[in-house]
């Protein structure tokens, strides 16, 4: 129980409001997102690392996505969903 109140502790503080760059369709079934962060800092991180992403205009909840990106790109991010 103490493993997931530190979770969601985490999860609340990590949350970054990001703008979306790109979105395009590689295949018919993927989508292909380009994020930043809004505050323009660089989102570092490492190969196999996830983000939750939700869509306020969608839905409230919160979905993981692996980071399908080099950690080297300069300041954006992409998932495929």
């Amino acid at each position: 129980t103490l493993l997931l109140v530190l979770d969601k502790c985490i999860a609340l503080r990590a949350k970054k409001p990001v703008v979306l760059v790109r979105a395009h369709s590689p295949t018919k079934d993927v989508l292909a997102l380009t994020l930043r962060l809004s505050s323009g800092r660089r989102f570092k991180f490492k190969a196999g690392q996830y983000v939750f992403l939700q869509c306020g205009e969608v839905s409230s909840e919160w979905h993981p996505f692996s980071v399908s990106s080099s950690a080297e790109d300069n300041h954006t991010f992409s998932l495929h969903i």
